[in-house]
């Protein structure tokens, strides 16, 4: 027996297909908590069945079939089924609205706003069902007929739901955007605001109230307020609406946030009666990118954000990403263009807008589309730039000029705030946070999210560190045409170490200082716990020393979800027995060869001028990539940090029933999470949006999108091609060794890489770089030369190749290879070749 009548949890769980889209928006609401009416769905298959199949199949006019619909005799069964669930509700003598509901209705493809039919102030049983019959008979409106055509739509099939729910006292109403419905721009909500109910709002027959509310990137500060026509609402409720559009918006899809809603004010509490995807989302681009499209790239950001991210991660990256590239410019006195939007979450996966970069980078400072794309790493296309006018070119001049008389006092102040930072944490980390009441710990989170996004000048240190090389290897290349990566590798190694370098010198102290004390060497090798050493022990000592300035870090150390060396140093105990044969003098060696190989190739064919600047270009080139370096060190401490808060308050909502395991807090945006431990969010609530959002995050995980997407569709990078057992790639790390391939996909695979060995890796963050101190050389499918990777291989001076897409899949485990970090490629050998590093010129 079908059950037509549906409350609000049956209208979710039935789906769009039953409950039509507005039915089953309002029970998507109500499933996260979200302040919504009391409401009944008839479901789509009520509609069909009471019309019958034959009066379906019937071709007539559109009007005759309206006026058919309405004069049809209401199913008695139905009937009382309808006046048996009002009667139960007190809905008898109540004015009720009735509204429709159509199964292609408020969707991403299609909204019919309007087009369809809604009755209100209905009341009693005969006119509900007019009221119905009249929605059932919309569906074959001559607008909505029109607009099934224009979207290429089926015909209406008789599948038309129906909503209703008691009539809401409204002071005011309206509907609110959750991003600016004409520029896109989603760092606004739109509002508008009339007196009263909003159906003629809806309609179109009036215009409200419009007030914009702008979200700057630094959440600390005040929302921006911008509005036409009468004060309809006050500037504390306009900001309280804005935040609820917002978090239902997040609520219903975390990763394309965009919904109009329609509200009421009844003077107590704002509720929210539709919930519609907004059909159309443009992204804010500039005039120069017309006709280009909006083109989005994770081959940068896979690098350190391989896997999906969860909401806790999701929610400060949109913020924080565009701060990082945005303060550049900033500094430089570019104007950039408002609200725009640089990052994105595509399949659950971290995307980059290079549209918007590549063209702040041309328009900026001049810096050509191909030169970037080979900064950040990728295989998206170059943008096409017009060429530069004579007051352009002076524009960019100012840009440079401004930018240099900044740099240096911002670098100063940001390493500065690195250093407060870490002493922060270090604080922060020791705090017994269980003995912080609910109120208190939001108040933690509050303090800790503030100082983040406060240290603008740390954050331009990690957004901004690519002129100096840029600089350098555009020198070369005008000199040295095709050689400028591999020289520009060569002059890097060996320079004042980065904090991810130190760490893994660091690492090789360690093993050389294990490998001269046999109990730290049994200990090591038994794989038995390290504090099982004397406490003054000179290994345990040292490891402890160890832990204390690295413990922030971990594998893949972006995820605020991911373990840290503090809690689970197992990691770093299997890479030091295996630097234990290790010979620590190779690398001085390797480096000095590469640095004096460089500078003879510059010395034989540059002028003396431009030897002269590059080694300016070179001395900034280290500076800002080590500066890069420092300030992701400090972010992993912050992120350390959070993991702490966010597992404290995971295991009290585990305790108050929110979710099931701490872990399942990082389901959660931070607001989120406070919401719920200060009872702002049910359980109820909590549960479903932990729980939708992990079996979505299961779904991306298995469906990857395409590295390159533009405007929504997904663009495979072509597949590298093999020329006569030979690929090309980037070159960001000198040399040239021979070694069997190792094909390792995650840094706990690491004990299959043995000295020599060639590291064909999809990408590698700095967990991975322990592993360059016994590999013979590298080989990434991601990475530009600003990648940490690219970085620490320079420095470590390992040969090494990046950008080759699919390479994991061409590559047998074992396969000898030699890799030519001068010339960016790699072949296959006939015979397992003697590992080692060859002299730069063999």
């Amino acid at each position: 027996m079908k059950t037509y009548l549906l409350d609000l949890t049956a209208a979710e769980l039935a789906g769009p297909a039953i409950a039509g889209g507005k039915g089953h928006g309002v029970g998507r609401l109500h499933r996260y908590g979200l302040p919504v009416p009391e409401a009944l769905t008839l479901s789509a298959d009520a509609c069909r069945d009471a019309l019958g199949a034959d009066f379906l199949a019937q071709a007539m006019p559109l009007a005759e079939r309206r006026s058919r619909v309405m004069s049809l005799p209401f199913p008695p069964t139905l009937a009382a089924d309808i006046e048996i669930a009002l009667r139960a509700r007190g809905w008898l003598t109540l004015p009720l609205a009735v509204r429709s509901s159509a199964t292609q209705e408020d969707s991403r493809s299609a909204s019919f706003a309007g087009l369809h039919h809604s009755q209100l102030n209905m009341q009693g049983l005969p006119a509900v069902l007019d009221a119905i019959r009249a929605v059932w008979a919309s569906q074959w409106s001559d607008a909505a007929t029109v607009y099934r055509e224009h979207r290429g739509l089926p015909p209406a099939d008789g599948r038309m739901a129906v909503v209703i729910m008691p009539m809401v006292e409204a002071r005011c109403s309206g509907i609110a955007f959750s991003c600016h419905p004409l520029t896109g721009r989603d760092d606004q909500v739109v509002i508008s605001a009339v007196a009263g109910l909003a159906e003629q709002l809806v309609a179109g027959v009036v215009n409200g109230e419009e007030i914009v509310l702008t979200f700057p990137r630094d959440v600390t500060q005040a929302i921006a307020i911008e509005r036409n026509g009468n004060n309809t609402l006050s500037q504390e409720q306009a900001q309280d609406l804005a935040r609820l559009v917002r978090d239902a918006a997040l609520a219903l899809d975390l990763a394309e946030p965009w919904y109009d809603f329609e509200w009421t004010w009844d003077g107590r509490q704002f509720q929210l009666v539709q919930a519609r995807p907004i059909t159309t989302h443009a992204w804010p681009s500039y005039p120069g990118l017309t006709g280009q499209g909006t083109m989005w790239s994770n081959g940068n950001t896979r690098d350190v954000v391989p896997d999906v991210m969860d909401a806790f991660d999701w929610g400060p990256a949109r913020q924080m990403v565009n701060l990082m590239l945005e303060q550049g410019w900033h500094r430089a006195g570019y104007r950039l263009l408002p609200g725009a939007q640089r990052v994105a979450l595509i399949q659950g996966r971290l995307y980059l807008n290079v549209s918007l970069l590549q063209w702040e980078g041309y328009d900026a400072l001049g810096i050509q589309p191909t030169l970037l794309n080979r900064m950040m790493g990728g295989h998206h296309s170059d943008i096409v730039v017009p060429p530069a006018t004579f007051r352009q070119k002076l524009r960019r001049l100012g840009h440079i000029l401004r930018y240099a008389r900044q740099d240096k006092g911002a670098r100063r102040n940001g390493r500065a705030q690195i250093a407060n930072t870490h002493a922060l944490c270090t604080r922060w980390r020791q705090e017994d946070l269980s003995r912080l009441d609910n109120p208190a710990l939001v108040e933690r989170m509050q303090t800790y999210v503030s100082h983040m996004y406060g240290q603008l000048d740390m954050i331009y240190l990690q957004g901004s560190s690519g002129g100096g090389l840029s600089m350098l290897m555009d020198l070369l290349e005008r000199h040295l045409p095709g050689e400028a990566a591999a020289l520009s590798a060569a002059l890097m190694a060996g320079g004042p170490p980065s904090v991810t370098a130190q760490q893994n010198l660091d690492l090789l102290k360690l093993a050389a200082l294990a490998r001269q004390d046999p109990a730290a060497s049994a200990m090591l090798l038994a794989g038995t716990n390290w504090q099982s050493l004397p406490t003054e022990h000179p290994f345990r000592l040292a490891f402890t020393t160890f832990l204390e300035r690295y413990g922030h870090r971990g594998i893949y150390e972006t995820y605020v979800r991911s373990p840290r060396w503090r809690e689970q140093p197992g990691y770093l105990l299997e890479q030091i027995t295996a630097l234990m044969q290790q010979d620590a003098d190779a690398l001085p060696q390797r480096q000095q060869a590469a640095q004096q190989a460089a500078w003879q190739r510059l010395d034989s064919t540059l002028p003396w001028s431009a030897r002269i600047l590059a080694r300016q270009f070179l001395h900034k080139a280290q500076v800002e990539c080590n500066d890069r370096e420092a300030a992701r060190s400090a972010f992993a401490a912050f992120g350390e940090v959070m993991r702490l808060l966010a597992l404290e308050i995971g295991q009290r909502l585990t305790s108050s029933g929110h979710i099931d395991a701490a872990a399942q807090a990082f389901q959660l945006l931070p607001e989120e999470m406070t919401a719920a431990l200060l009872g702002q969010l049910s359980t109820h609530a909590t549960r479903h949006r932990v729980r939708d959002r992990m079996r979505q995050a299961k779904h991306w995980q298995e469906n990857p999108a395409a590295e390159v997407v533009l405007d929504g569709k997904s663009i495979a990078p072509p597949p590298i091609q093999a020329s006569n057992a030979s690929w090309h790639g980037l070159a960001i790390g000198v040399g040239k060794a021979q070694g069997a391939a190792r094909l390792i996909r995650h840094p706990s695979e690491s004990a299959r890489l043995v000295p020599g060995d060639v590291l064909v890796a999809p990408s590698t963050d700095p967990a991975w770089t322990p592993l360059f101190l016994k590999a013979g050389a590298l080989v990434m499918e991601t990475g530009g030369y600003l990648s940490h990777g690219a970085i620490v291989a320079r420095e470590l001076c390992i040969p090494a190749v990046a950008n080759l897409p699919g390479i994991l899949t061409q590559l047998q485990d074992g396969q000898p290879l030699v890799v030519d970090g001068w010339r960016g490629t790699i072949n296959l050998v006939n015979t397992t070749p003697q590992k080692g590093e060859l002299r730069p010129d063999a």
